[in-house]
């Protein structure tokens, strides 16, 4: 897998949880990414980046 594939497995499995302030407290928690897919070169066997 290429470092860019790597780059995005950790964001992939990197949740945030925050507290955003408003009139009323509220608790919020996301991912940067749901995931991802990457496409390769039958021919070159390396990432369509």
């Amino acid at each position: 897998m290429s470092c860019f594939g790597q780059a995005l497995d950790r964001l992939v499995s990197t949740t945030v949880k925050t507290n955003i302030r408003a009139e009323e407290s509220q608790r919020a928690t996301f991912s940067w990414l749901d995931g991802w897919t990457q496409l390769i070169d039958e021919r070159t066997e390396r990432s369509r980046e």
